[in-house]
């Protein structure tokens, strides 16, 4: 921490130097709070870069240090290094009192929405007259460019706001009284006989927001005071030690390098912001972006109820109804020829001549699918499809109808595909059971041959004994019958 005493006096005083002297003035009750508030403001704000750097440094690859060697080369591998980043931001802001937080939300919606409009509607115009197609929309419509130019244009608000912040009395009321002057004849800065001195209204892509810029030049210009800036310096912690002395190196390096109205006008909040809101659009344009469109349904914060006034409203100002009414009017849907014809070629009775380019077949194939389709809009004949320079351009349901004409022949070849299959799958299982059937019919008849074998066997040992035996038997008789002969005869 650091010592009451300390803090206490650079809240509550300022050295101020004047023709070389140097001097102690004490602050009114409202600038201490003033004070006090900035060095809260500051201590945040670096505490969060120190969690962001630190979390960035642990997700990013691991063969990426700090070591100087490695930093050299830090871009060439951020070349093949994929990253997906995510950023959340709250719509285009409307209170009561709109205040200068509001003006910077809004002024930074107004760039992101510029970022979608080309993103989603002027590179999709830019294809088309490629294409050599002409369409019936007026991107300038939905484009906020001029908006932007009231802001931030070389005569914009940040500009006037910035030089009032420099001039000795400069205030709020000046302020607004510049720009009305200088943007008089514009569009979109509303000047109204009911606004008060310190009024004035933008007419946002969203809608006319009227700030109250009562303290406009107090908060543009609500920077550290250098007598707390190097009090914090001598804080007990090192995080906070460390980022203020790197602070007060940098706040030097400025109040020495360029000159006075320059230097303050660089170091002014709506500077620092259009800086990083720059930094941040760069970043964007050199990524592939996607948008993710949050409706809030309600304004109560109540489950299960849908206001419909309410999301209509953040439809609009998201620009979703927009795209709904240029998909109408444009072609929804587009592919390349070579792919068209792959798809839908199985549709045509036409005999068209495969050698032919296949902008010249595909363009031949449509003819006849698309025949007697033509609708009369505008005092004009339209045909569902437009052909361009590499692609065709489908308008809304054109491709759907395709498809849907595709799909019973699709279905049909898919069900002859899967018989096909089951049948070459049904045939090799019949082969497998017949040679297994095959094998276990040879090992029963052998088993059965064996077993007959077997029993002739022992029948022929059998017979084979009996008739033995009775040789046997007949021999001995005989031999009896010689012997009793013989007996008789000796007797005789």
């Amino acid at each position: 921490g650091i010592g009451n005493e300390e803090i206490q006096n650079a809240m509550t005083t300022r050295l101020v130097k004047a023709r070389g002297e140097e001097f102690v003035a004490r602050l009114t009750p409202a600038q201490s709070r003033d004070s006090c508030d900035a060095l809260a403001k500051e201590i945040y704000s670096q505490v969060v870069n120190v969690l962001v750097r630190k979390m960035n440094k642990r997700m990013q690859p691991s063969h990426l240090g700090e070591d100087t060697d490695q930093v050299k080369d830090e871009k060439s591998d951020e070349k093949n290094i994929g990253s997906i980043s995510l950023l959340d931001l709250f719509g285009f802001e409307t209170f009561e009192k709109n205040s200068f937080e509001q003006l910077c939300i809004n002024y930074a919606n107004e760039h992101l929405q510029n970022r979608y409009v080309l993103d989603n509607f002027q590179s999709v115009k830019d294809e088309y007259e490629l294409e050599g197609i002409d369409i019936d929309f007026d991107c300038s419509t939905i484009n906020n460019s001029e908006i932007l130019n009231l802001v931030e244009g070389r005569m914009g608000l940040i500009s006037i706001m910035n030089e009032e912040c420099t001039r000795p009395r400069g205030n709020s009321t000046s302020f607004v009284y510049k720009a009305k002057m200088i943007h008089k004849d514009s569009d979109y800065l509303v000047s109204k006989k009911l606004h008060r001195p310190w009024e004035f209204g933008v007419r946002h892509f969203a809608g006319v927001v009227t700030y109250d810029a009562t303290d406009f030049v107090e908060r543009n210009t609500d920077q550290l005071p250098l007598d707390l800036l190097e009090c914090a310096t001598k804080c007990t912690n090192s995080l906070v030690s460390t980022q203020f002395d790197a602070l007060l190196v940098e706040r030097q390096c400025l109040m020495k390098n360029t000159r006075r109205k320059q230097g303050a006008m660089s170091t002014t909040i709506c500077s620092k912001f259009r800086k990083r809101l720059a930094g941040l659009i760069e970043h964007i344009s050199a990524t592939k972006t996607r948008y993710v469109r949050c409706i809030k349904p309600n304004e109560n914060r109540k489950p299960r109820v849908t206001d419909h006034m309410v999301t209509m409203r953040q439809l609009g100002s998201a620009g979703i109804v927009t795209a709904i009414n240029m998909s109408k009017n444009i072609f929804p849907n587009q592919l390349p020829y070579d792919v068209v014809w792959d798809r839908f070629h199985c549709l045509s009775q036409t005999d068209i001549d495969t050698q032919l380019e296949y902008k010249e077949k595909t363009t031949l194939l449509l003819a006849d699918l698309f025949k007697n389709s033509e609708r009369f809009v505008k005092g004009q004949y339209t045909t569902p499809y437009v052909c361009g320079k590499n692609k065709v351009f489908f308008r809304s349901g054109a491709l759907t109808k395709l498809e849907l004409d595709r799909l019973p022949i699709r279905s049909d070849h898919m069900s002859n595909l899967s018989n096909s299959v089951k049948t070459v799958v049904h045939r090799r299982k019949f082969l497998v059971m017949k040679r297994a059937v095959i094998k276990l019919q040879a090992v029963y008849r052998f088993h059965v041959a064996q077993r007959d074998y077997k029993e002739k066997v022992k029948a022929s040992a059998i017979v084979y004994c009996w008739m033995k035996r009775l040789l046997m038997r007949t021999k001995r008789r005989k031999l009896r019958e010689n012997k009793a002969g013989i007996k008789i005869q000796s007797t005789w």
